[in-house]
Protein backbone atom coordinates (compact mmCIF):
# COMPACT_ATOMS: atom_id res chain seq x y z
CA UNK A 1 0.00 0.00 0.00
CA UNK A 2 1.30 3.46 -0.90
CA UNK A 3 1.56 6.02 1.89
CA UNK A 4 0.70 9.68 1.27
CA UNK A 5 1.72 12.35 3.79
CA UNK A 6 -0.89 14.78 5.14
CA UNK A 7 1.39 17.63 4.05
CA UNK A 8 1.40 16.44 0.46
CA UNK A 9 -1.10 18.17 -1.90
CA UNK A 10 -2.15 14.73 -3.12
CA UNK A 11 -3.60 13.97 0.34
CA UNK A 12 -5.88 17.01 0.11
CA UNK A 13 -7.14 15.84 -3.29
CA UNK A 14 -7.67 12.23 -2.19
CA UNK A 15 -9.34 13.09 1.12
CA UNK A 16 -11.60 15.67 -0.55
CA UNK A 17 -12.71 13.18 -3.18
CA UNK A 18 -13.34 10.37 -0.67
CA UNK A 19 -15.34 12.55 1.73
CA UNK A 20 -17.32 14.32 -1.02
CA UNK A 21 -18.48 10.89 -2.20
CA UNK A 22 -19.67 10.07 1.37
CA UNK A 23 -16.79 7.69 2.01
CA UNK A 24 -14.92 7.17 5.27
CA UNK A 25 -11.26 8.14 5.51
CA UNK A 26 -8.67 6.57 7.86
CA UNK A 27 -5.13 7.87 8.25
CA UNK A 28 -2.27 8.08 10.70
CA UNK A 29 -2.02 11.35 12.62
CA UNK A 30 1.33 13.11 12.76
CA UNK A 31 2.21 16.00 15.02
CA UNK A 32 1.55 17.15 18.55
CA UNK A 33 -0.92 20.05 18.26
CA UNK A 34 -3.86 17.92 19.48
CA UNK A 35 -2.19 16.22 22.46
CA UNK A 36 -3.60 14.70 24.69
CA UNK A 37 -6.74 14.01 22.61
CA UNK A 38 -4.84 12.86 19.52
CA UNK A 39 -1.28 11.60 19.70
CA UNK A 40 1.35 11.20 17.02
CA UNK A 41 0.74 7.77 15.44
CA UNK A 42 -2.98 7.49 16.32
CA UNK A 43 -5.23 6.31 13.50
CA UNK A 44 -8.08 8.74 12.86
CA UNK A 45 -11.40 7.91 11.22
CA UNK A 46 -13.04 10.83 9.44
CA UNK A 47 -16.56 10.89 8.04
CA UNK A 48 -18.24 13.53 5.90
CA UNK A 49 -20.06 16.20 7.87
CA UNK A 50 -22.44 18.91 6.79
CA UNK A 51 -21.14 22.25 8.05
CA UNK A 52 -24.54 23.04 9.58
CA UNK A 53 -24.24 19.94 11.78
CA UNK A 54 -20.81 20.85 13.18
CA UNK A 55 -20.63 22.29 16.69
CA UNK A 56 -18.09 23.63 19.14
CA UNK A 57 -16.02 20.71 20.43
CA UNK A 58 -16.04 18.73 17.18
CA UNK A 59 -12.64 17.71 15.81
CA UNK A 60 -12.49 18.37 12.08
CA UNK A 61 -10.23 17.71 9.11
CA UNK A 62 -9.84 20.81 6.95
CA UNK A 63 -7.46 22.10 4.35
CA UNK A 64 -5.65 25.39 4.61
CA UNK A 65 -5.26 28.01 1.92
CA UNK A 66 -1.63 26.82 1.68
CA UNK A 67 -2.80 23.35 0.61
CA UNK A 68 -2.13 21.43 3.84
CA UNK A 69 -4.52 19.13 5.69
CA UNK A 70 -5.01 19.83 9.39
CA UNK A 71 -7.01 18.24 12.22
CA UNK A 72 -8.05 20.66 14.99
CA UNK A 73 -10.99 21.27 17.30
CA UNK A 74 -13.77 23.78 16.66
CA UNK A 75 -13.69 26.31 19.52
CA UNK A 76 -16.15 28.82 18.10
CA UNK A 77 -18.04 29.92 15.02
CA UNK A 78 -19.27 33.12 13.45
CA UNK A 79 -20.59 34.57 10.21
CA UNK A 80 -18.65 36.75 7.79
CA UNK A 81 -21.35 38.11 5.54
CA UNK A 82 -23.09 35.04 4.15
CA UNK A 83 -20.20 32.70 4.96
CA UNK A 84 -20.00 30.50 8.03
CA UNK A 85 -16.55 30.60 9.63
CA UNK A 86 -15.24 28.17 12.24
CA UNK A 87 -12.63 29.13 14.81
CA UNK A 88 -10.33 26.13 15.25
CA UNK A 89 -7.35 25.43 17.47
CA UNK A 90 -5.19 22.49 18.45
CA UNK A 91 -5.76 21.24 22.00
CA UNK A 92 -2.07 21.72 22.83
CA UNK A 93 -1.78 25.20 21.37
CA UNK A 94 -2.45 28.39 23.24
CA UNK A 95 -2.11 30.78 20.31
CA UNK A 96 -4.81 32.58 18.42
CA UNK A 97 -7.65 30.62 16.87
CA UNK A 98 -7.47 29.95 13.16
CA UNK A 99 -10.43 31.03 11.03
CA UNK A 100 -11.61 28.36 8.60
CA UNK A 101 -14.43 28.90 6.11
CA UNK A 102 -17.04 26.13 6.21
CA UNK A 103 -16.30 24.98 2.66
CA UNK A 104 -12.71 24.14 3.69
CA UNK A 105 -13.91 21.61 6.28
CA UNK A 106 -13.68 18.14 4.75
CA UNK A 107 -15.14 16.05 7.58
CA UNK A 108 -15.44 15.26 11.26
CA UNK A 109 -13.14 12.91 13.19
CA UNK A 110 -15.43 10.25 14.67
CA UNK A 111 -12.90 7.91 16.29
CA UNK A 112 -9.28 7.54 17.28
CA UNK A 113 -7.50 4.20 17.32
CA UNK A 114 -4.60 4.10 19.76
CA UNK A 115 -3.06 0.66 19.62
CA UNK A 116 -5.95 -1.75 20.17
CA UNK A 117 -8.08 0.85 21.93
CA UNK A 118 -10.75 2.76 19.99
CA UNK A 119 -11.92 6.10 21.34
CA UNK A 120 -15.29 7.30 20.04
CA UNK A 121 -15.32 11.08 19.96
CA UNK A 122 -19.00 11.47 20.66
CA UNK A 123 -19.11 9.42 23.86
CA UNK A 124 -19.92 10.92 27.26
CA UNK A 125 -16.42 10.13 28.54
CA UNK A 126 -14.80 11.96 25.66
CA UNK A 127 -16.98 15.05 26.13
CA UNK A 128 -16.04 15.09 29.83
CA UNK A 129 -12.35 14.88 28.96
CA UNK A 130 -12.69 17.72 26.42
CA UNK A 131 -14.52 19.84 29.00
CA UNK A 132 -11.76 19.19 31.56
CA UNK A 133 -9.00 19.99 29.04
CA UNK A 134 -10.75 23.18 27.94
CA UNK A 135 -10.98 24.36 31.55
CA UNK A 136 -7.33 23.49 32.09
CA UNK A 137 -6.32 25.67 29.14
CA UNK A 138 -8.42 28.51 30.54
CA UNK A 139 -6.74 28.17 33.95
CA UNK A 140 -3.36 27.85 32.27
CA UNK A 141 -3.76 31.14 30.43
CA UNK A 142 -4.94 32.78 33.66
CA UNK A 143 -1.91 31.49 35.54
CA UNK A 144 0.35 32.57 32.67
CA UNK A 145 -0.87 36.13 33.01
CA UNK A 146 -0.57 35.99 36.80
CA UNK A 147 2.52 33.77 36.79
CA UNK A 148 5.02 36.54 37.33
CA UNK A 149 3.35 37.48 40.62
CA UNK A 150 2.81 33.97 41.95
CA UNK A 151 5.77 32.15 40.35
CA UNK A 152 3.34 29.59 38.85
CA UNK A 153 3.52 28.29 35.33
CA UNK A 154 1.16 26.36 33.06
CA UNK A 155 3.72 23.54 32.92
CA UNK A 156 3.68 23.25 36.72
CA UNK A 157 -0.13 23.24 36.69
CA UNK A 158 -0.24 20.54 34.02
CA UNK A 159 2.22 18.37 35.94
CA UNK A 160 0.10 18.67 39.07
CA UNK A 161 -3.03 17.77 37.14
CA UNK A 162 -1.33 14.74 35.57
CA UNK A 163 -0.73 13.26 39.01
CA UNK A 164 -4.50 12.97 39.55
CA UNK A 165 -6.05 9.57 38.86
CA UNK A 166 -9.10 11.17 37.18
CA UNK A 167 -6.83 12.94 34.68
CA UNK A 168 -5.00 9.71 33.79
CA UNK A 169 -8.29 7.86 33.31
CA UNK A 170 -9.78 10.57 31.09
CA UNK A 171 -6.60 11.14 29.08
Amino acid sequence: MREVSLKHPEFVELSTEILEHKGTLRFVAHGFSMVPSIRDGDILTVQPADATALTVGDVVLYHTTGGRSVVHRIVGQCRRGHQRVFLVRGDATSGADEQVRAERVLGRVVSIQRGKKIIRLHSREHHSAVFLWDRLLLLSSLFSSLGRSFELSPVWLLRQLQTLKLYRIMA
